[in-house]
């Protein structure tokens, strides 16, 4: 495929714009953005900062799931789940929405996070684990 031309600078702004992409999520195709550089950091923070129980599930879960429903756009890039942000903390418009995915679908909104997480930048795993297909990449 032949690189793209970019004559202006409109264009290559433009071109390096917040992207979205379609991720399988809840046996649908949902339309998730990319974060701006002050959103990554918050909610980074937010993500560290929150306290959890460790021995509750839906604790841990959380925090992921705000962010997850942050991400979520319609086509217009609009997003899906308003809020607000107060004290660091995300206030949604329909509270209820975040509980539902916690009580009926945590493993997977935990799963679409790490996703979203993923493709703006951010690896939630074991180092050891990149390290491991690095060798193997090296390797073959």
């Amino acid at each position: 495929m032949a690189d793209k031309q970019l004559n202006t600078a409109q264009a290559l702004l433009a071109h390096i714009g917040l992207k979205t992409k379609d991720f399988p999520i809840f046996g649908a195709m949902i339309l998730v953005k990319q974060w701006t550089a002050s959103e990554r950091l918050k909610y980074m923070g937010f993500i560290s900062n929150t306290e959890v129980d460790l021995d509750d599930e839906i604790s841990i879960v959380r925090p992921q799931a705000n962010i997850f429903a942050l991400s979520l756009v319609n086509k217009n890039g609009e997003p899906l789940f308003k809020a607000k942000w107060q004290d660091n903390q995300p206030v949604f418009d329909d509270p209820k929405a975040i509980e539902t995915f916690l009580q009926n679908r945590t493993a997977e909104t935990s799963a679409a996070f790490i996703a979203i997480a993923k493709f703006n930048g951010i690896y939630f795993g074991d180092p050891e684990d990149e390290k491991d297909k690095e060798d193997t990449a090296v390797k073959n």
